[in-house]
Formats: structure tokens, C-alpha cells, sequence
């Protein structure tokens, strides 16, 4: 937990949301320099509470990307605002996931050799057209 107590970390994502728009929890850690964990509270601030109404709602869903790329999260897009919150997308088909994962890794040897680097793109292609046949 930072230093600040957590009623200014709730002022601090409310004024950041106010002037910069809508922003993921990661955007919201990166832009007040706060550590992630600090802004857990945006949880609660997204749900009405017995004396306050919501201060905040989800206003989309963006795909991250993490671990250089290897997992793709959603992740709710925080706005200022009592509003209904925006449905979570469903997940993608495993079909789709497991045909980008194979494409990822069949592109990862496309230069295996230190002679692959000295041709152009048109030669590296058909260099690798005539491997697979």
C-alpha cells in the first residue's frame, strides 16, 4: 500500500478519470504512479453503497495484452459516472485461441538462420515456401 491513505486514492482515480476519460486499472496505476494493488479499491467504487450511490461504472472491455503478449485479459474500462455497467464480452471460441497460438509459434522459426537476416522478404518467402513443400 502506498503511503497516501485510501480516501485520497479515491480522490486521485476520480479527479484522473474526470480529466483524462476512461482508463483501465493499469492505465489508472501507470498515470497517478501508484502500484496496482493500491486501486483494488476501484471494485468497491463501481457498487452502490448505503449511504453513497456508485461513483464509477465500466464503460467497455479492452484486451491486454501480458507477459510480452502471451495472455490476452479483458479488462474493464473504468468511466465517472452512476451508469449501467457494460456487459462482459464472451470469451473467444478455444478454436480461434488455439489457431493464434499455432501461428505464433509456427512465426517464431521463420528466421531461424543468421543467413535468413541478408535476404529481402520476397526471398525469405520463398525460401520458406520451398521448405514446407
Amino acid at each position: 500500500m502506498s503511503k497516501k491513505g485510501w480516501g485520497s486514492v479515491v480522490e486521485m482515480a476520480l479527479i484522473a478519470l474526470k480529466e483524462e476519460g476512461p482508463m483501465t486499472r493499469i492505465e489508472l496505476s501507470e498515470h497517478l504512479g501508484l502500484p496496482r494493488d493500491d486501486l483494488s479499491v476501484l471494485s468497491r467504487m463501481s457498487k452502490p453503497q448505503k449511504t453513497i450511490p456508485k461513483l464509477i461504472h465500466i464503460a467497455g472491455w479492452s484486451r491486454a495484452l501480458e507477459f510480452g503478449g502471451y495472455r490476452r485479459c479483458l479488462r474493464p474500462v473504468y468511466a465517472v459516472g452512476n451508469k449501467p455497467d457494460a456487459k462482459k464480452p464472451k470469451r473467444e471460441p478455444n478454436r480461434i485461441a488455439g489457431l493464434r497460438a499455432y501461428q505464433k509459434k509456427r512465426d517464431m522459426g521463420r528466421m531461424n538462420s543468421i543467413f535468413n537476416f541478408g535476404l529481402s522478404a520476397k526471398e525469405a518467402e520463398q525460401s520458406q515456401r520451398k521448405k514446407a513443400t
